[in-house]
């Protein structure tokens, strides 16, 4: 009850109703997906009808309530910490009082997921049931999760489809910083809007298994079964250039803080060739390499060959060619890229 002191106090700001307790917290705010043993935060606020300051505690749904705040300037979040032992689904929900002791109703509760971890959260279909899913998956900025088989697919977070087009995955994709996606499919590179709209496609004339590099300027690097390093337009698909490395680019270039991009190839190289499309150098990979090339901060390649090797190569200690002509380029045009008045290199 309160009393007459606090209640002439409180005519006297000109609260009219001194008597109500505090308005009932907003629905804590936190994550949703949640690990077992991990300390997770969560946060609400409330509002006073007379503005005085406000304490909240929480209900975390499995049988625990944590102590009341300190008190706040009323409409200020409060936050706490809890962990849950077991996996479940919890209801977080919180409730706040005043300085004289007035207690609201509980809020509004949130909904978390518990698992243990390495625990299977969701699966989803991508195709065909029984069809191999060989690509790794990307995900985009917003958590959307794009991935293929027999049609490519975005799904969502928690494991929904977003959409789904009918067309086969050959590679893994990649997505630029607006969204758009990039990846193999057979003899193509397609490109789709982050609402699986189809930008356009480009044929390549071979087999891609290799997964896009998208450049800094928004270039996107594609390697074809054939031997042919691919650089297209991120807009239209159209080619830039066209560089013949030999033989089989099953592994995704990488692309290095100058805009050289490194790719090995099964016909026994690893190739470092400049963002005109002009080889800078080539290093020798016994028994040639399928793998993807990934570079450090320090301009290290890293490389693995097809006789169980793993090779470590600076990217300015390339052996170059023991005959080049820069102006020229190499020896040989690509039959494709002559076919198609590409320019290659």
């Amino acid at each position: 009850m309160l009393s007459a002191t606090a209640a002439l106090l409180a005519l006297l700001a000109g609260c009219a109703r001194p008597d109500l307790p505090p308005g009932i917290p907003t629905t804590p705010k936190g994550l949703t997906s949640l690990c077992t043993g991990v300390s997770y935060s969560f946060s609400s606020s409330a509002t006073d009808s007379c503005g005085d300051s406000i304490s909240i505690r929480f209900g975390w749904g499995d049988g625990d309530t944590s102590d009341w705040s300190s008190f706040v300037a009323t409409g200020d979040s409060v936050e706490a910490v809890h962990s849950w032992s077991e996996s479940g689904t919890y209801l977080v929900s919180a409730q706040s009082q005043n300085p004289a002791g007035m207690v609201s109703g509980w809020s509004a509760p949130l909904a978390v997921a518990c698992l243990d971890e390495g625990t299977v959260k969701w699966t989803t279909g991508l195709g065909v049931v029984g069809r191999q899913v060989r690509v790794a998956p990307a995900i985009g900025a917003d958590g959307t999760i794009y991935a293929g088989a027999d049609s490519f697919c975005a799904v969502n977070p928690d494991g929904t489809l977003q959409w789904s087009i009918g067309v086969k995955t050959s590679s893994s994709p990649a997505v630029d910083e607006h969204g758009n996606v990039y990846f193999g499919s057979q003899n193509y590179v397609r490109s789709v809007t982050r609402k699986g709209e189809l930008r356009w496609s480009f044929d390549t004339g071979d087999w891609v298994a290799s997964s896009p590099a998208i450049g800094a300027d928004g270039t996107v690097y594609v390697g074809v079964e054939d031997g042919r390093l691919f650089a297209l337009d991120p807009h239209d698909g159209s080619p830039n250039w066209c560089y013949s490395a030999g033989w089989l680019l099953h592994g995704s270039p990488a692309i290095g803080s100058d805009g050289t991009i490194y790719v090995g190839s099964a016909y026994g190289a690893l190739y470092a060739v400049g963002p005109d499309g002009v080889l800078e150098w080539q290093y020798p990979i016994p028994g040639g390499t399928e793998s993807s090339v990934a570079i450090d901060g320090d301009g290290m390649l890293f490389v693995g060959s097809a006789d169980s090797g793993l090779f470590s190569i600076h990217s300015g200690w390339g052996r170059p060619l023991e005959v080049r002509d820069r102006r020229r380029g190499p020896t040989r045009a690509c039959d494709w890229c002559r076919r198609r008045r590409v320019r290659w290199n």
